[in-house]
């Protein structure tokens, strides 16, 4: 009994691990280059995830380990992300929720259909809209890699006027 309770635990910390490194991956990922997530459920996945996932963290190693060595040493991590958090500010991290949806769509290249020119809104609650004109190219239908620009002016012969 206690042999199979042992792979249970050992289970549920790397999945545990596993959760946390890819949350913060995609959270890193997304901030710190011109990606981001289009998917509104990977994207809440991803931000409350960041939340709560430190947490339960904590929780399971105080559950898991009797000694206080392993305890604080399983809880250094997510004790950095629960900081990051605190610093960043969670509210403000709730509203990052929200993607941008796209209103209309200007231009599509001709070689590449999945390059746009598009006007695009995001719902930020209370607080209205944000509106941005960006150059998109779309991945896997779940991300997008933007560039902002200020005029939609583009060449015909590389891009295609939609109307």
């Amino acid at each position: 009994m206690y042999l199979r309770k042992g792979i249970v635990f050992k289970a549920i910390t790397i999945a545990l691990n596993s959760m946390v490194f890819f949350i913060l991956f995609l959270f890193l990922f997304t901030n710190f280059t011109s990606f981001e997530i289009k998917h509104q459920g990977l994207k809440s996945f991803v931000i409350y995830g960041l939340i709560i996932l430190p947490l339960i963290m904590i929780i399971w190693s105080i559950i898991k380990y009797n000694n206080l060595r392993k305890i604080v040493f399983n809880s250094i991590i997510p004790l950095f992300l629960l900081i990051g958090v605190y610093l960043i500010g969670p509210m403000k991290l709730i509203f990052q929720t929200s993607v941008y949806k796209t209103q209309s769509v200007y231009y599509i290249n001709i070689d590449n259909p999945n390059k746009r020119v598009e006007y695009q809104m995001q719902d930020i609650g209370a607080l209205g809209y944000n509106k941005r004109y960006v150059e998109v190219t779309h991945y896997l239908g779940v991300f997008m890699k933007i560039k902002h620009i200020e005029q939609i002016k583009y060449d015909e012969k590389d891009w295609l006027k939609v109307n």
